[in-house]
């Protein structure tokens, strides 16, 4: 039997602990879910040890860093608006949308910005491609990564004119 092969994909963790490393640590785990991940990194032998913050004033810290972001990212704005047909709907729009590295602002202003919509726009092709990687195995979305191919395609076209 072939041995699996582990990579991150996220590449900042590779250089605390390589993949192959946490990848055969994990898989002896009894349980495979958030809880026993950190019961068993908190041990300073576990190789995922080096993965987490211990000291707990910068970890609270990092917490609300990333609770902060979460919440940015989850708050809209019901918003009317009139389709082509001149029937009116509400559709949600994202509050804040990251419009540049580590900044955020309201995605109706960032829109009108074409650096920063452009910005929005190629962080929403990366995240269709980690979804894409994630869910590539399910037939029933090709369509739709046909379609996100072609949206990349025109766009890098665009941005080459």
């Amino acid at each position: 039997m072939n041995m699996p092969k582990y990579r991150w994909s996220n590449k900042t963790f590779e250089h605390l602990v390589p993949a192959r490393t946490f990848g055969k640590w994990l898989t002896k785990l009894p349980n495979q879910n958030p809880v026993t991940l950190v019961e068993q990194a908190s041990k300073p032998r576990s190789p995922a040890h080096k993965l987490f913050e211990w000291d707990d004033t910068i970890a609270a810290r990092e917490y609300r860093l990333v609770r902060a972001r979460v919440l940015l990212g989850s708050f809209v704005i019901e918003t009317e608006v009139t389709t082509s047909k001149g029937e009116t709907k509400l559709i949600d729009v994202p509050y804040v949308s990251r419009s540049a590295p580590g900044r955020y602002e309201i995605t109706t202003k960032a829109m009108k910005n074409p650096e920063r919509r452009d910005f929005i726009l190629q962080e929403a092709i990366a995240e269709f491609k980690r979804l894409r990687t994630r869910y590539a195995n399910l037939s029933e979305l090709a369509l739709i990564f046909a379609a996100m191919d072609e949206v990349e395609t025109r766009t890098n076209r665009r941005r080459k004119a």
